[in-house]
């Protein structure tokens, strides 16, 4: 059929039409194609550079675990920073900190590699901060401490606004974490402070898990007023921080803490033998019973044996308020063989209030540990604050042919009893041999209260005892006899106020202890052993608590602040304990070789005890100085001041100019800083040790991935360099804990 002239050019139109679709549609595809090219080869290199970045992580954890037990601006993880001008190979050094980063090896394939994309080598840069130099927002309690420290921060701005916008700030960020006022009380004054991210809040509270939520509104008031105000904060504050509880008793060798919580007396002499190896070990026998006393609810003494000196006689007894042999008179003047009547023993009431004996016995020679003794005499009485009993064979009864000066108590000495402070018991069955030998006394449960040996020095057929001045010292004096009254010249020199000082403590024992401080007011009075004339003789030490101080003489006859160091106030029932990580492990088995403790024990204590850790504890080594004014002292007129501050930064400055740690143990501030504290200043120290650490078990980790040096400046102008494109750059940040092997991840972001 033949088409008329219009059908012909309508096909036409058609035709091209069709044609022009076709060509647009190669169009379209051919640069959907060059978009899918460009996008794939964009997210590849963008996976390329995270995974460049991710290199980071283990060279900062490498850097980070050795800080463990100590953490300083002297080790190599602060020596870790980003660089600009990263070096194109990895045996060259950056120019910020001389350190070469080291070569990544890929896990998966066994593989050493420093390249990516085509074998141009893309570095890893990281940047370790450490969070336990950051003020913790989930732990701080008192918003006037906290608001002390938001006016240093904002310190360039002005001082009127900043004191306004600053308390408003502390007081809407702790409000908005009070869920119930009532209930988050007792939680805001806790001496440990719970704020592990891992775990929910404790009641009535709620955690910051960003920064980011410091733009929240709190009642109606934003807790920070701009972004720019939360940018300034970013590196002073966190929302994690974990320490572990450790002791760094020497540069290679820590052990975990103590909690003060837990006096049972066998695991605490292990802790003492650890953190005290050149000490006396009969004092740490004598402070560990005494601690155990002081902390326990009863009145009943601790007892432990010496193993080198396991004589009945010569056993520790720990401190209680308890009556206490101090004299005994075991050969009187006598002119007749076979008697000593007038022979007597005396106990004394050395505490403020009345000690009521009933049941309890005199056992001689005895009448402990199952051996049965030649006797015993029953007691039933009660002696007043610092009163007498004596016990004697013959009160006032001499026979008809005694001499004037014997036969009896009381012609020996004329001293009569009163029943008020002076009591006295007559009992045939009184009969002390005339040398050594020894009596205790026993409460009526068979507890051994006290034990009392005797030599042969006193002169025989004399008015010579042996007696003790010190009641809480078993050792003795040979002296003219002082029944009803302590000696006039006793062999201990301990002034009264150290003697009242050990009882006033006494008001606050029997109760479980709260802080490390608590152990200054436990007793340290023991009787050490030392021979002579071929004799094992006591050594006399008076009362006396623990010393605060620390001395480079080591003083084998008393501890010191050094207890703030071995003990922590963490329990294992409110905080989570692991063992040591093992590189810690490694580092706890490291020691030195001049200790006296016996290494393979102390080694295996120290790798198998559980680790505590605190949330929230400020770096004393890493953190700025105005930090500190966070801290909270329990009272505002003795808050840290900014003299204070500045003695402290320049002291710092002064240990790490000299390449030293500032602070090695917490113990080694408070002696620094506090050095006489009166009894305001030490509950100022109580608070503290709450909140201050000299180790960090959490570090911010940032690492981003690096052009070549050679490279970066070519490669910001062009896009391709040797045919190969520019990669992008990763951002990548972690929040991480050492507590586990190889570590808790606690944050993580990626940019972009």
């Amino acid at each position: 059929m033949k088409l008329r002239q219009d059908q012909r050019g309508s096909t036409l139109i058609m035709v091209l039409a069709l044609l022009s679709i076709l060509i647009f549609l190669a169009a379209a595809l051919a640069y959907t194609s060059r978009l899918e090219k460009i996008t794939s080869g964009n997210f590849a290199r963008a996976t390329q550079a995270r995974i460049a970045a991710a290199t980071g992580l283990p060279q900062a954890l490498a850097l980070a675990r050795p800080a463990f037990n100590l953490t300083t601006t002297l080790q190599p993880w602060r020596q870790a920073a980003l660089d600009q001008n990263l070096a194109a190979d990895s045996t060259k050094k950056t120019a910020s900190s001389g350190r070469a980063y080291p070569a990544f090896t890929n896990t998966s394939t066994g593989q050493t590699s420093n390249t990516q994309d085509g074998g141009q080598p893309q570095p890893s840069a990281v940047q370790i901060s450490d969070l336990c130099a950051r003020v913790n927002i989930n732990t701080v309690s008192n918003p006037q401490a906290f608001e002390r420290f938001l006016s240093a921060l904002y310190a360039s701005g002005n001082p009127n606004t900043i004191a306004s916008v600053s308390k408003l700030r502390a007081q809407a960020m702790i409000a908005y974490r009070i869920a119930d006022s009532r209930a988050a009380a007792a939680v805001l004054t806790t001496t440990t402070p719970e704020a592990d991210l891992r775990k929910l809040p404790p009641g009535g509270t709620r955690y910051f898990y960003s920064l980011g939520e410091l733009s929240h509104i709190m009642g109606g008031v934003k807790l920070f007023g701009s972004e720019d105000e939360i940018k300034a904060l970013n590196n002073y504050i966190t929302v994690f921080s974990q320490s572990p509880e450790m002791f760094n008793i020497s540069d290679e060798y820590a052990v975990p803490k103590h909690p003060v919580a837990e006096m049972e007396v066998n695991r605490l002499l292990d802790v003492l033998k650890r953190a005290f190896p050149e000490k006396d070990p009969r004092l740490l026998m004598q402070f560990a019973v005494n601690a155990a006393d002081y902390a326990d609810p009863d009145d009943v003494p601790a007892v432990m044996t010496d193993p080198q000196h396991p004589e009945p006689w010569n056993v520790i007894i720990g401190c209680e308020r308890t009556p206490l042999i101090s004299e005994v008179y075991p050969d009187s003047v006598t002119y007749k063989d076979g008697r000593d009547d007038g022979q007597y023993v005396e106990i004394y009431n050395p505490w403020d209030k009345v000690m009521v004996l009933r049941n309890w016995r005199l056992a001689i020679a005895g009448g402990i540990y199952g051996s049965p003794g030649i006797g015993s005499v029953v007691i039933n009485t009660e002696i007043p604050p610092d009163g007498y009993i004596i016990l004697t064979d013959n009160y006032d009864h001499p026979q008809t042919d005694d001499s004037a000066d014997s036969g009896c108590f009381l012609s020996i000495f004329g001293a009569r009893k009163d029943d008020g402070k002076r009591k006295l018991i007559e009992t045939a069955a009184l009969n002390l041999p005339d040398k050594n030998s020894f009596v205790a006394l026993l409460d009526a449960e068979g507890h051994l209260i006290d034990v009392f040996s005797y030599m042969s020095a006193a002169a025989p057929n004399s008015k010579i005892s042996y007696q003790r001045d010190d009641p809480r010292v078993r050792s003795f004096s040979v002296a003219q006899a002082t029944p009803f009254e302590k000696p006039p010249k006793g062999i201990c020199t301990a002034p009264p106020l150290m003697e009242n000082a050990v009882r006033q403590a006494w008001k606050n024992g029997n109760a479980p202890l709260a802080s490390p401080a608590d152990l200054f007011k436990v007793s340290t009075a023991y009787a050490g052993l030392r021979q002579s004339d071929g004799a094992t003789v006591y050594d006399t030490h008076p009362w006396q608590a623990p010393e605060y101080a620390t001395t480079p003489e080591n003083k084998t006859t008393n501890l010191d602040a050094r207890i703030l160091d071995a003990f922590t106030a963490i329990s294992r029932s409110d905080a989570r304990e692991t063992t040591l990580p093992a590189s810690a492990q490694r580092a706890s088995q490291r020691r030195t070789m001049d200790t006296k403790t016996d290494t393979t024990q102390s080694k295996d204590q120290a790798t198998s005890s559980g680790v505590l850790y605190a949330y929230g504890r400020l770096n004393l080594n890493t953190c700025p100085k105005f930090a500190l004014l966070s801290l909270d002292t329990g009272d505002a007129n003795l808050a840290l001041t900014q003299d204070f501050i500045d003695k402290f930064e320049a002291y710092r400055l002064a240990k790490l100019a000299s390449g030293r740690p500032p602070f090695r143990n917490i113990s080694e501030f408070f002696t620094k800083f506090f050095p006489n504290p009166d009894e305001k200043q030490m509950k100022v120290i109580e608070k503290l040790l709450n909140q201050v650490t000299v180790s960090s078990s959490s570090f911010e980790i940032i690492a981003e991935n690096r052009l070549p040096k050679e490279d970066s400046a070519s490669n910001s102008k062009n896009t391709k360099t040797a045919g190969r494109e520019s990669p992008p750059r990763a951002r990548l940040k972690w929040t991480v804990a050492l507590d586990r092997e190889p570590f808790s991840l606690i944050g993580y972001n990626i940019e972009p």
